[in-house]
């Protein structure tokens, strides 16, 4: 499942939305754009401390200021998911460079919902792409739309 089209599922169910700067807002989808942009109700706001609390009937949050987003279970369906792991061999994989530390992926198949969410984390050396003579290309530049290339997707899953 692409960051997209979970945020499309995820309308009208609460989540958890925090942003670069450590503030988070716990509230109701209501929605969003192609730039991950969001648009919540019913909204409680707690500063980066947690010492203060704003309540606000709605709120817009930039797509660009997002670290992370939590849904609720359901939406995703992780209890009834298959989980299968990628482990990436050094020769001949797309997404391993020297400059990759070290990577896991893992894929979440929902047959009852009909839906896969993969779920990549990696760490690359700044030294190795400092030292690159013709400068350091991201294997994941570009990548959410060249996977979807000549796949068969209804419009508004993505």
């Amino acid at each position: 499942m692409l960051p997209l089209s979970l945020l499309k599922t995820s309308q009208g169910h609460p989540m958890l939305v925090e942003l670069k700067n450590g503030e988070t807002y716990n509230g109701h989808l209501v929605s969003c754009d192609t730039w991950m942009n969001v648009h919540l109700r019913e909204v409680i706001c707690t500063s980066k401390d947690g010492d203060r609390f704003w309540r606000m009937a709605n709120c817009y949050v930039r797509g660009n200021t997002i670290k992370y987003i939590c849904v609720p279970d359901e939406v995703i369906g992780l209890v009834d998911c298959d989980v299968y792991t990628y482990r990436a061999v050094a020769e001949g994989d797309p997404f391993t460079d020297e400059a990759n530390l070290w990577s896991f992926n893992y894929f979440f198949y929902s047959k009852k919902l009909k839906r896969i969410l993969y779920f990549s984390c990696r760490a690359v050396s700044k030294t190795a792409e400092e030292d690159s003579d013709d400068g350091y290309d991201d294997p994941y530049n570009g990548m959410e739309d060249s996977f979807v290339d000549g796949m068969d997707m209804d419009e508004e899953m993505y």
